[in-house]
């Protein structure tokens, strides 16, 4: 009799426990994506739905947040990459398995069945949690993860098999997702939908307004895996700037792309609102970026692929090389260009504003007249700042002469620095020229009265000697 109950105990015990580790997870849209360039890397997406308070505590998700999402993923599912034609059908225990690149646990990822080449990274940004509006104790889990395989191409049509980690009981039958196959990734068709070039000190900010879904080439809809960025320096109403890209194609794998020929037309660069535009020949086929190609030709690129910052920027810049036009383009391959004109500004920077020194060479500042006050704030700077921006940069003789001064000022800025009298006699020599640009800024017809007074006394002078 003890031992009859004492085996009852102990099978009740055993359910307990494997029902207490149970969960009945429910799989969404789950797809692999093969990059369209990069033979070597998928994007998978897996998505759950209906994610309980139980599911989250047999997963060990205490806090729901992206970080516990996916370190939960890590810890649970199992990803295994197969050839197309290969007839395994499950990822079990004794097959090949992707490495994450966050460490596992409470399991270390080590033995023979642990892929050394394939590595399983999450994007940045790329774990959302969405909360059902109407019972907020119930979620929703998307992630996307970027598998990279070292030593192989991944081809498309590869099986991607997953399976819920295998200490754990589903109360479903839904262990398994064995339908995923790696498709070859499609273009964007949609335009990134830029608000405009935002100056900051020595740098260009591009934004745009996010988009919840775009169009691909291919007429499915989803999320872009980033936005990249080009910039496009030295922008004038004379020269139209020009660049390499490539013509889109289905498949660049099988069928190379062939190099375009792409020019930036900028408009209104002299107004308050300048514009451009990207013209491409032929202009009747989508055409698409490489970094490589912009590379070589000394054109600066920067990926964004966290979309929810909405904004990309480029540093190290001068005014003197602008206007410049920052082109976007969603990835992957997108297929719609836009562009945006902006100029770095150079107004103080916060370490200034707090008592730090002033800028040193390379800056784009006005090297000699800060020399001359002391610092890069007095207000006597802002009126050459003034005429620089106003004038002198609006033409092409006039962008020439900043660009030299830029370059050949600042061993002149550092001499007068060290001598006082240097210093006052600099500011002497400026005083002048400073006051009518003062009066020109803010009085401009007294300004322009004062200029044609003293050129009739100058002519009336040369007339009586």
């Amino acid at each position: 009799m003890f031992k009859r109950r004492s085996l009852q105990c102990t099978f009740f015990a055993l359910a307990f426990s494997l029902c207490s580790s149970a969960f009945a997870l429910d799989y969404g849209d789950v797809t692999a994506i093969r990059d369209r360039t990069n033979t070597s890397q998928i994007i998978l997406t897996i998505n759950f739905k209906s994610v309980t308070a139980a599911d989250n505590q047999a997963l060990g998700i205490t806090a729901v947040e992206a970080a516990q999402v996916q370190q939960a993923i890590a810890n649970h599912i199992d990803i295994c990459i197969t050839a197309p034609d290969a007839t395994q059908s499950s990822c079990g225990e004794t097959d090949k398995k992707v490495k994450y690149a966050i460490g596992r646990t409470p399991l270390p990822q080590t033995g023979i069945y642990i892929s050394v080449s394939q590595i399983a990274n999450f994007v940045n940004s790329g774990t959302t949690v969405i909360r059902d509006v109407q019972n907020p104790t119930i979620n929703s889990y998307a992630s996307q993860i970027l598998i990279t395989d070292a030593a192989a191409p991944i081809a498309v049509g590869s099986k991607i098999l997953i399976r819920l980690y295998p200490d754990k009981i589903s109360a479903n039958a839904n262990k398994d997702k064995n339908d995923v196959v790696a498709k070859l990734g499609s273009g964007v068709k949609d335009a990134v939908d830029v608000t405009g070039a935002y100056p900051t000190p020595k740098s260009l900010i591009a934004s745009w307004t996010n988009k919840p879904s775009v169009t691909f080439v291919d007429g499915t809809s989803g999320t872009p895996n980033g936005v990249i960025g080009v910039l496009i320096p030295g922008l004038n109403d004379t020269t139209q700037v020009s660049f390499k890209a490539h013509n889109y194609i289905d498949d660049p794998i099988a069928t190379p792309p062939a190099e375009v020929d792409c020019t930036v037309v900028p408009e209104g660069l002299a107004s308050d609102s300048p514009t451009c535009s990207v013209t491409c020949t032929p202009n009747d086929k989508p055409v698409t970026f490489d970094q490589a190609l912009l590379s070589a030709a000394g054109i600066r690129t920067f990926v964004e692929d966290n979309l929810t910052k909405a904004n990309l920027g480029f540093g190290g810049l001068t005014i003197a090389e602008g206007p410049y036009a920052i082109i976007l383009q969603y990835l992957p391959e997108g297929t719609a260009f836009s562009c945006v004109v902006g100029s770095p500004s150079d107004a103080g920077t916060l370490v200034q504003l707090t008592g730090g020194p002033a800028p040193k060479s390379g800056d784009p500042s006005c090297f000699i007249a800060t020399a001359a006050y002391g610092t890069a704030l007095d207000p006597h700077i802002d009126a050459l700042r003034w005429f620089r921006d106003t004038y002198l940069l609006k033409s092409s003789w006039g962008r020439s002469f900043v660009r030299g001064y830029y370059r050949n000022s600042p061993p002149v800025a550092a001499w007068i620095a060290e001598r006082s009298w240097a210093r006052t006699a600099t500011r002497a020599a400026l005083w002048t020229p400073v006051l009518y640009l003062e009066t020109l800024r803010d009085h401009r017809w007294l300004a322009i009265s004062i200029l044609l007074a003293l050129g009739i006394a100058f002519f009336m002078r040369r007339r009586l000697a």
